[in-house]
């Protein structure tokens, strides 16, 4: 039987001054709120109002039946606990990831048995990554999940593992059970033990096996499924807080009962195997399409039948392997669309215990074209794998480290904290072994150190668990990365300073990346980053034999330079591995891609209602309020947001097109509001859509199937022919005859301009797919016009997916700019100029040099990189040039001075080579409302001006500013330039101009940093 200690607990705090409490278990010090309100207003990340770091003491007299011979008791998860019972010590255990089991059959004499459980959240043998952070789940202090006393006869079943062979379509159950005591009161957990220490076997025993077929409900497989039913799993803390309700979940599961006829076995040393096949022969594979599970009941049996002790576990047939660069899932192709998790639940402080929680966010990550998590630097509770087998999701799960790992002789090694991890490592690819979710594993989070150290690390694991994919780390050796033969797969960000592989970079690790420093394009990818042997100019015959896959050269790591880099939140000085040109010859998944800042949208701050309070976009709002910008801030909002969905559509079309590149793990879908807020994901961190796009759009650049067009420029002259790559990631699990892309040009009225339709040879199984090159027509047009290119992958009558870019057209410079046409000129390039031009009641358009714009920003396309001040503060402390931190535009596209140049209010294409010409003027402390507005960063917020039309008391004429250089631009034939000129001018010319800001001589003065008028 299990007794339960679920239920009211009294709390004592040692070493505090902290009054005694009670407190409800399962739960945490924090939620509880039984700790001092804290009165610290977290700046960079989420408030913990209940924080605590210490040993507590629980207590709990609990009535426990006598008679049994063996007594476990188990918590599922906890930080370090220390157990005692009436008073007498039986044991410590460590583990952040694994259960606590303590056997406390010795100790029970009597039914009134008084529990103490010590609970320290602050002396960890290592830092702790995200299991302890308090930038995501908090470093809470408290018992989660299953708590509980197993009373039990000597034999029982100790632990059951579940694993299958894909290609012989068996289950193979290997069982450990004990006729005595399982006694592990006398060690802490530090080593990891055979499971034959355990088992005494009787060969009267034998074990019968049930085996069911489940799979979760197809409504909550659909990707646009709403999964609001099990929001409460997630937030309620008293529900988040418990342990799966069997019950509950299997409301939601199709279970098919004996799918395999019931078999009986004798317990022997010899692993079970069951044949998976059904009656009718057939088997059911896991999949991220038709993820079905096998539930195995086991029960333990004496010669006479009887039951003594019953389990249950869960497998499913899957392989997951490589093929030089590709990952396959089952034999077929994947490509893994994932998304970063550091365990952030702002309303429980704690990630849940129940898949029921796991399940509303991981549908949600479905409905944004997520097939894949990558756990950074933690492992989550058995819940979360749970919840992945049924929905079909591929698990990364990482030992719980952020730093260095080295051999035991050199110099840095820390016995304490690589000892604890390497178990730790164990304990996650033994504990979770059965879920065929779990994939993959790494060693951490951008490790530094020795490399040969982690092989020889991963060697250790893989003679335990074969079954998974391995690699040293994610984003190991950031600047010289390399390959160990025990790697599997690699994760990182590039194979050499300039071998890129994702398409942004902070400014202290650049160079950056091509959607930062490059007009917009749809024809980037990283094959030959990737494989330089294989495509571009670097050639095979430049890369030594000795260095393809090679394991790390000890020599070389000897005489290795060092060098500085960003760690985390910090800064810290590393050894640069030393090779020659990486080649790798296993599959690639590129790192934290994405990190596409957006502005705050203030009106989520009232939704943090639980645990983790918002006041840290509390304290951006009020800057935004002292600046003058709070006013402005949604719409701030929803443009900056809007440019970074296109840096996303970028980021993750450029990956589905490289053809050597096995995944992606974006950084994120969801806000990560802690390492100085980071504001970048389509979801706040609530994960709640911020509205920016739909998830069907997000799709479209990002699913199973999508349809591509690889071209150069957004930007055109009219009348002329638009060509471009028709390209085609296909991974879906149904593979269709005679498929074909329909491409159509659709006009701004949308009528219909031309189409094409392009053939697809039959393909066989997942791939990505160039066909030929295409071109189709712009008509002629004498004045600015935008157009969408629609693609469409067509089946039959059956639209598989479809796609969309938008187009800009711009008729051919045919005058110079000193010939305009409109007369007289009004335009200057001085403000002594422009200001005498004022005086004489002229309107005029100020060309605004950088000299004369002292008070300015540089002008950049692209969104801020993460967030500004943590990398402002890494790029002081490394001596690099600091972030320029703006996020896009924002546009007055109603403006009579934009009439001739139609623009949305958000940053397109067409203002890329406007934007990095210009330096935006600082308006703080004006009343000035810009035109056109450069978006700061909320931490920084200044009001930046890049069109703005002032009036200075004392003139009458109107001074149309423009801070973007675009004499040069059309001197250069940048067509959109000359069509703002125009347009700008026909606005000067106007007698209408209701954008017009009346400022004194001082404010003039101080904008422009001169002396006099």
């Amino acid at each position: 039987m299990k007794l339960s200690l679920n239920g009211n607990w009294e709390c004592t705090f040692t070493d505090s001054d902290i009054p005694s409490s009670d407190i409800m278990l399962p739960g945490t010090i924090q939620a509880s709120g039984i700790t001092p309100l804290n009165s610290k207003r977290e700046e960079d990340t989420l408030t913990d109002e209940h924080a605590f770091e210490g040993i507590i003491s629980l207590r709990k007299e609990v009535q426990i039946p006598l008679g049994y011979d063996s007594y476990i008791l188990t918590l599922e998860r906890s930080r370090i606990t220390r157990l005692y019972i009436d008073g007498q010590a039986v044991g410590t255990c460590d583990s952040l990831i694994a259960p606590h089991v303590y056997d406390i059959s010795a100790f029970i004499s009597k039914e009134n048995t008084l529990i103490q459980i010590e609970a320290d959240n602050k002396n960890y043998p290592c830092p702790g990554g995200h299991l302890t952070s308090r930038d995501t789940q908090t470093n809470w202090s408290g018992i989660l999940g299953d708590m509980y006393i197993k009373c039990t006869n000597n034999t029982h079943i100790v632990s059951v593992n579940a694993r299958t062979d894909y290609s012989k379509k068996v289950a193979i159950l290997t069982l450990n059970t004990s006729t005595s005591a399982f006694d592990i009161s006398s060690q802490d957990m530090s080593s990891i033990k055979d499971a034959s220490t355990y088992d005494t076997l009787d060969s009267s025993l034998g074990i019968n096996i049930r085996t069911d077929l489940i799979k979760l409900k197809d409504e909550y497989l659909n990707k646009d499924a709403d999964p609001y039913i099990f929001r409460k799993f997630r937030d309620d803390i008293d529900l988040a807080a418990k342990s799966t309700d069997l019950d509950i979940l299997k409301e939601h599961l199709e279970i098919a009962k004996d799918i395999v006829k019931p078999q009986s076995f004798t317990i022997s040393k010899d692993p079970i195997v069951i044949d998976l096949k059904d009656k009718d022969g057939k088997v059911y594979e896991w999949d991220t399409f038709t993820p079905y599970l096998y539930a195995f009941t086991l029960d333990l049996c004496d010669s006479n039948g009887t039951i003594l002790d019953s389990t249950r576990t869960i497998c499913g047939l899957r392989s997951f392997t490589t093929r030089e660069n590709e990952l396959l899932l089952n034999n077929r192709p994947i490509f893994l669309r994932g998304r970063h998790c550091g365990l952030l639940f702002p309303m429980t402080g704690f990630a849940p215990m129940n898949a029921c929680g796991w399940l509303y966010d991981m549908m949600i990550s479905r409905r944004w074209g997520i097939n894949h998590y990558r756990f950074h630097s933690c492992t989550p509770p058995d819940a979360a794998f749970l919840a992945a087998d049924l929905l079909g999701i591929v698990i990364q799960s990482e030992m719980e480290i952020w730093g260095s790992w080295l051999m035991e002789d050199e110099e840095g090694y820390d016995a304490t904290m690589q000892q604890y991890l390497t178990i730790e490592g164990y304990r996650m690819i033994s504990l979770f072994a059965s879920h065929p979710s779990f994939c993959m594993f790494g060693c951490g989070n951008e490790l530094w150190g020795n490399p040969k150290a982690l092989g020889k690390l991963l060697a250790g694991f893989k003679m335990i668990n074969p079954d998974l994919l391995y690699t040293q780390g994610s984003n190991t050796f950031q600047f010289s990365p390399n390959i160990q033969p025990e790697d599997d797969f690699f994760v990182g960000v590039r194979f050499s300073k300039d071998r890129l592989i994702r398409a942004s970079y902070a400014m202290c690790d650049a160079p950056q990346g091509h959607i930062q420093t490059m007009a917009p394009t749809a024809n980037i990818n990283y094959d030959a980053n990737i494989r330089p042997d294989l495509i571009s100019s670097y050639g095979a015959d430049t890369i030594s034999d000795n260095t393809k896959n090679d394991a790390f050269d000890n020599a070389s790591y000897d005489k290795a330079s060092t060098t500085t880099i960003q760690f985390g939140t910090t800064v810290k000085e590393v050894t640069l591995t030393s090779q020659d040109e990486l080649i790798p010859f296993i599959p690639v998944i590129s790192h934290e891609t994405g990190q596409f800042e957006t502005y705050p949208d203030y009106d989520e701050i009232s939704h943090y209602t639980g645990v983790l309070k918002a006041y840290n976009i509390a304290d951006l709002k009020d800057k935004a309020q002292k600046s003058g910008l709070l006013p402005y801030a949604h719409d701030f909002f929803i443009n900056s947001g809007t440019l970074a969905m296109q840096c996303y559509k970028h980021e993750m079309e450029d990956a589905l097109a490289s053809t050597y590149l096995a995944g992606t793990q974006l950084l994120d879908i969801q806000d990560y509001t802690g390492q100085g807020t980071a504001l970048i994901g389509v979801l706040n961190s609530l994960m709640e859509d911020k509205k920016l796009i739909s998830p069907g759009k997000f799709r479209e650049s990002f699913d199973d199937i999508v349809v591509m067009a690889r071209f150069d420029s957004y930007v055109h002259s009219s009348g002329s022919s638009f060509g471009f790559t028709p390209f085609i990631a296909y991974y879906d699990k149904n593979i269709y005859k005679n498929m074909y892309v329909k491409a159509t040009l659709i006009s701004s009225l949308n009528e219909l301009v031309c189409s094409k339709d392009i053939s697809i040879p039959d393909i066989t199984t997942g791939a990505r797919i160039s066909l030929p090159y295409t071109s189709l027509s712009f008509p002629e047009s004498k004045k600015p016009e935008r157009y969408e290119l629609q693609l469409s992958l067509i089946a039959g009558n059956t639209t598989l997916t479809t796609n969309s870019y938008t187009l800009y057209t711009y008729p051919e410079i045919e005058k110079p700019l000193e010939n305009a046409d409109t007369a007289p000129i009004t335009y200057a390039t001085s403000v002594q100029e422009a200001v005498n031009m004022a005086k004489k009641g002229q309107n005029v358009l100020l060309y605004l040099s950088d000299a004369e714009n002292p008070n300015s920003i540089e002008g950049t396309y692209c969104t801020d990189f993460w967030c500004y001040p943590m990398f402002k503060s890494i790029s002081e402390s490394m001596n690099k040039e600091i972030p320029i931190g703006t996020l896009g535009l924002c546009i007055d596209n109603k403006s009579m001075a934009l009439k001739d140049f139609p623009s949305m209010t958000y940053s397109e294409p067409i203002w890329y080579e406007i934007v990095t010409a210009s330096r935006s003027t600082i308006l703080d402390n004006t009343d000035i409302n810009p035109i056109v507005s450069t978006i700061d960063n909320a931490y920084r917020s200044h009001k930046l001006g890049l069109i703005y039309e002032i009036k200075i008391e004392g003139t009458d004429g109107n001074i149309i500013v423009c801070t973007s250089d675009l004499p040069r631009l059309i001197s250069s034939n940048v067509k959109e330039a000359y069509a703002l000129h125009k347009s700008l001018i026909n606005y000067v010319n106007n007698s209408v101009h209701e954008n017009v800001n009346t400022i004194t001589p001082d404010v003039f003065k101080s904008i422009f940093g001169i002396d006099r008028l």
